[in-house]
């Protein structure tokens, strides 16, 4: 009996042991099951930032894209611009150099007094410079609040313009060239 007794409480212990790692084996395997759901989570979520980043740099490339778009027209713009500064000075030499032929032509058929020398060079104590008016007409008369259109600009205003605008896109304060 006392064999039984002692049998009987040594199964109880086992059972009561195997009823606790039961128990145990429940609370790990929610324990699991609760880790996975998490782990399923953030795996989403890592996905989901994955494409975030992706996203991000493709408007990342498309900025830069534009930007150097951007970039190659001002360049462009302000290459057109000295070009035609050239040309306008060009123009304006040629037509300036006609005119005082003629006018030279008249004063020596007697019929106006000859006109004073004008010079392309600019000289210090020059006063006959002849891009001396372009010069005034680069300066400008527009005030700050009044509206002004790039057709009233000259060659080289514009050429102002597209540098400080180009400055101003590169974050400079001033042009450096």
């Amino acid at each position: 009996m006392a064999k039984v007794t002692s049998l009987e409480l040594a199964l109880g212990e086992i059972s009561r042991k195997l009823e606790h790692q039961e128990e145990k084996e429940k609370r790990n395997l929610v324990t699991i099951q609760a880790g996975q759901v998490e782990l399923d989570k953030l795996q989403m979520l890592l996905t989901m930032r994955e494409k975030e980043m992706q996203d991000v740099k493709q408007l990342a490339r498309t900025i830069v894209d534009k930007r150097r778009e951007v970039e190659v027209f001002f360049h462009e713009a302000l290459d057109h611009v000295r070009q035609e500064i050239v040309a306008s000075r060009l123009r304006y030499k040629k037509q300036a150099l006609q005119d005082y032929q003629q006018k030279f032509r008249e004063a020596t058929a007697r019929m106006i007094k000859f006109p004073p020398i004008r010079t392309f060079n600019k000289s210090p104590n020059s006063t006959s410079y002849l891009y001396a008016d372009m010069e005034a007409a680069a300066q400008g008369s527009h005030s700050p609040s009044s509206e002004v259109h790039m057709s009233h600009l000259t060659w080289e205003q514009k050429e102002k313009v597209l540098g400080l605008l180009f400055a101003k896109m590169n974050g400079q304060t001033e042009r450096s060239s």
